[in-house]
């Protein structure tokens, strides 16, 4: 299986009405990409915060 790897970053800001949550520079949004579609994957019961804490 071929892994193609992205390196995508743009400007991430999440809010709140018209509060600013949090707000990150050059933020990594094709590995966030990648993470949601693996986490929306796997059946409910089966899901942790990160695959790094496997």
């Amino acid at each position: 299986m071929a892994v193609l790897l992205l390196d995508v970053e743009a400007d991430l800001v999440i809010g709140d009405g018209g509060r600013v949550v949090r707000a990150e520079r050059l933020f990594p949004v094709a590995e966030l990409a990648r993470e949601l579609a693996y986490w929306l994957r796997v059946p409910d019961g089966g899901r942790q915060t990160s695959r790094s804490t496997r």
